[in-house]
């Protein structure tokens, strides 16, 4: 196929457009096989005009091959749990936790069942924690296909309206506008370890000691730091749907960037919240006497608020980036 430069991108992005809304096991070859549709058919067609292949000729067949998401609802046809849009999302975020959610329940599994005082008792204790995790895992599940359906509600028509499509305002997006996808999920990962442990298996967030041969758990926390919990799962609920919210839209935008300034601005004042809001670690004579000696205890305090302290400045940091970026773009389209 003889096309140009700025044509050929056309062919290009559409083909990676329509892969993107794709299984991961079948996106290569459905790529493969449209990309040579899409060149077979342009080639007859030169046949009969000759010369090369330029943007008007190919926004022509684009369109009349369809949108790439009309394009990827041919391929899989019956994916409508949650919506062809968003139903590969909503698998790799539900792998995601899932996977996490098992994890954390087995090794919460193991620190109970490491406690028990006979084997009966064990039988006991890995029978109830089983069953906790099954009721996590379908509460979690739940959840996730409640915040898909809302934001499958929430698109705007035009989103979802393919008729008024066209190849040719499809645009190279700078550098600087495209998320990178394995920082967005890392930073969901971490988010949902956290709203799983303290939701679903406090008994994670215990002190360990061993003595005389014996696991016990104790309290880590001070009840001062678990008055905070409500609003850390809420900071974290609210970092996992902006992270599959950026997933879906793959570039930043200015709504985006502006929300995420708001989250960063909320994580702050959270964290000095924490810092200067008193002790954080349980000082009652229970827990100090589980510790290996009292005088960790103050080293701990000290360092978990100088982490908390980088956390607050690093939020600042990519408040300051973000703001920025978003002045600089608003900048070049004044002028």
């Amino acid at each position: 196929m003889k096309a140009n430069q700025d044509g050929r991108y056309l062919i290009d992005s559409y083909v990676e457009e329509v892969g993107s809304q794709l299984p991961l096991r079948q996106r290569g070859d459905i790529q493969t096989e449209i990309r040579s549709l899409l060149e077979d058919t342009l080639e007859d067609r030169l046949r009969e005009t000759g010369g090369e292949a330029d943007v008007e000729m190919v926004a022509v067949l684009l369109e009349e091959f369809g949108s790439p998401y009309k394009m990827a609802v041919q391929y899989a046809p019956d994916r409508y749990l949650v919506g062809p849009k968003l139903f590969s999302l909503f698998l790799l975020v539900l792998k995601i936790v899932l996977t996490v959610l098992i994890i954390l329940g087995l090794i919460g599994l193991g620190i109970a069942a490491s406690q028990a005082e006979s084997f009966a008792n064990g039988l006991r204790i890995v029978g109830r924690n089983m069953l906790e995790m099954v009721n996590g895992m379908l509460m979690t599940f739940a959840w996730i296909v409640i915040a898909f359906a809302i934001l499958e509600r929430v698109l705007p028509e035009s989103e979802k309206d393919d008729q008024d499509w066209d190849p040719r305002k499809m645009e190279r997006v700078p550098d600087q506008d495209k998320i990178k996808r394995v920082e967005v999920m890392i930073g969901m990962v971490f988010a949902t370890i956290g709203v799983i442990i303290f939701n679903f298996f406090p008994q994670l967030v215990r002190g360990v000691s061993f003595s005389g041969g014996q696991v016990q758990t104790f309290q880590l926390l001070d009840a001062n730091f678990l008055r905070f919990i409500p609003w850390l799962t809420t900071l974290w609920s609210l970092e996992i749907l902006f992270s599959i919210v950026l997933l879906w839209r793959r570039v930043w935008e200015p709504a985006t960037r502006w929300i995420r300034a708001g989250i960063d601005v909320l994580e702050m004042v959270f964290l000095a919240a924490l810092i200067f809001g008193g002790p954080l670690f349980a000082t009652s004579p229970e827990a100090l006497a589980a510790w290996p000696s009292k005088n960790l205890v103050p080293l701990a305090e000290t360092g978990l608020r100088i982490g908390l302290g980088i956390a607050l400045v690093m939020d600042g940091v990519s408040l300051v980036e973000m703001l920025v970026k978003q002045l600089k773009k608003n900048a070049l389209k004044v002028s």
